[in-house]
């Protein structure tokens, strides 16, 4: 499947989970303000960008193409991670100083997460290292415990 392809199936379904979760963001005449946008957890930017009369609420077709735009900017952040989460873990596999397939790797929202067990201190400062290199990532939480490996090492 291409990625326009994959965009194109994406975007609706997120728009409808948004709307679904999201319900005082209704296009039946009510108004919706930017307090209430980001209670039901929108973002600010689509809000801003949607808000064509520039009066701070979002009416019916705002609301619609503020739901599209944040749809778009979860479904690019939610890509962005996944990109990041592969090329953390590609490095710690790549890389001698750590034992790769024994560290499990998150991202959300830039910020990666390092877990598993390491043989010792050096090589979890070495992931943490290794991963706040990677273009993309912000921050490191490194939750790696040391201890027995329970996974031979590579040769």
């Amino acid at each position: 499947m291409t990625r326009t392809r994959a965009r194109a199936l994406l975007y609706p379904l997120l728009a409808v989970a948004f709307a679904l979760a999201c319900p005082n963001a209704r296009a039946d005449g009510q108004t919706v303000s930017l307090a209430e946008w980001l209670r039901e957890g929108g973002d600010p930017r689509a809000f801003r960008g949607s808000d064509a009369d520039g009066d701070g609420r979002l009416d019916g077709d705002e609301i619609v193409k503020a739901r599209s735009w944040d749809a778009r900017i979860k479904a690019a952040e939610y890509a962005g991670d996944a990109w990041t989460t592969a090329k953390v873990k590609a490095v710690l596999l790549l890389n001698d100083e750590v034992d790769g397939p024994l560290v499990s790797v998150t991202t959300r929202n830039g910020t990666v997460t390092l877990s598993g067990t390491v043989r010792n201190d050096e090589e979890a400062l070495a992931a943490a290292r290794l991963a706040a290199q990677v273009e993309g990532v912000r921050k490191v939480v490194n939750s790696l415990t040391v201890g027995r490996a329970v996974a031979a090492r590579r040769p």
